[in-house]
């Protein structure tokens, strides 16, 4: 228990900056926002998976005499093959809602009307 409240408390302290200096003034920051959030979450999710696989691959060899840790090390491989199919159904999912259903373009900054009522 007392690890997951290090944890807690480490996560906490890095992520903080990121709460304070989030100022949002109007609906497009508000957008850029919860943008940030998520580009942030889904490499966060990427780099889990690709270390629980590599994770699996180390101890699958580096175990290569002990069938029970063996075992183990294949089953971190699994679950990070898993967790790869999962992560790009999400973005396939993600990818036909944008751009085939409602036409957004990916990359792209959103148009807006300045003062002189130019589209931009």
């Amino acid at each position: 228990m007392r690890t997951i409240n290090k944890q807690f408390g480490i996560a906490t302290l890095l992520g903080t900056p990121s709460l304070v200096f989030a100022q949002v003034t109007d609906v497009f920051d508000l957008e850029v926002l919860v943008y940030n959030i998520l580009v942030k979450a889904g490499q966060f999710f990427w780099i889990a998976a690709i270390m629980f696989f590599f994770w699996g691959v180390v101890k699958f060899i580096g175990n290569a005499n002990d069938p029970v840790e063996r075992e183990k090390g294949k089953q971190f491989i699994i679950w990070g093959i898993i967790a790869f199919v999962v992560l790009f159904s999400v973005w396939g999912i993600v990818r036909i809602l944008l751009v085939d259903t409602f036409g957004i373009m990916p990359g792209g900054a959103p148009d807006y009307v300045d003062s002189t009522g130019g589209i931009h």
